[in-house]
């Protein structure tokens, strides 16, 4: 698996409500899409950040997309933005009775003081323990082996109910939709064995 995002800063004057009739017109595309697992469409209002975050079965299914009609429907919108890539290291869903609403993203160094095995398993035990949380909806944990990070996705219910983290740098959003094929569960789980 593989995961994707990029961030658009929105104009001062730009209405959310044109972002969310946008989102329902082309959340449709996304509901269906060969090779992707999962997009949320996230909305960070004090900064007025629009970042959708996706899941892909492989990086072709990215690269699909990056050099396709939806994605040059955003480059026209938007201009090109920087899109961030993770291999996935841990992934997995959590209470799926209802969607969520609140989407966190983390961000630690992978400094050099842990070996890769070591930082492995610990961010393993880490979505162990994450996948139990109540209100978790989904998580997931990226590397980033250009910068050395690590990024940790997480769905909640509600806000309240994700746990105080203590990572670097942690970014809030509003989920406006969430939009997962039915072909792609099976992608999900996947705990890494570091």
């Amino acid at each position: 698996m593989f995961a994707m995002q990029y961030a658009v800063r929105l104009p001062d004057d730009y209405d959310v409500e044109r972002l969310n009739a946008r989102i329902a017109e082309r959340r449709l595309y996304f509901d269906n899409l060969d090779g992707l697992t999962h997009k949320s469409f996230l909305y960070n209002r004090l900064q007025r950040l629009y970042a959708p975050f996706y899941l892909w079965h492989d990086s072709v299914a990215a690269r699909r997309f990056l050099f396709g009609d939806l994605f040059a429907g955003v480059v026209r919108t938007f201009g090109r933005p920087r899109v961030r890539r993770w291999t996935i290291l841990n992934s997995g869903r959590g209470d799926r009775s209802h969607p969520p609403a609140f989407a966190a993203y983390e961000i630690d160094k992978a400094g050099s003081a842990l070996s890769l095995a070591d930082l492995g398993r610990r961010e393993s035990e880490g979505h162990r323990e994450m996948m139990g949380k109540p209100g978790l909806y989904a998580h997931v944990v990226g590397l980033d082996p250009d910068r050395w990070e690590i990024a940790r996705f997480s769905l909640w219910h509600e806000r309240a109910q994700m746990p105080l983290s203590h990572a670097d740098c942690v970014q809030g959003y509003r989920v406006l939709h969430v939009s997962e094929p039915a072909a792609a569960p099976q992608d999900w789980d996947h705990l890494g064995n570091h």
